[in-house]
């Protein structure tokens, strides 16, 4: 039995890209700052997908 996922997958990648892009540009490592959009989208879907009560 799969649960479908309450998250739309193109929401998820687009927070990672947008932030990974706006922070590596501000920290000037594209790497680093893409690591740590894909961190806040990670963040993101964990809070989406929570059951609420």
């Amino acid at each position: 039995m799969s649960v479908k996922s309450k998250v739309n997958p193109r929401w998820a990648f687009a927070i990672a890209v947008i932030s990974g892009v706006i922070i590596g540009k501000v920290i000037k490592k594209f790497a680093f700052g893409l690591l740590i959009g894909v961190l806040i989208s990670l963040i993101y879907v964990l809070i989406a997908s929570a059951k609420k009560k």
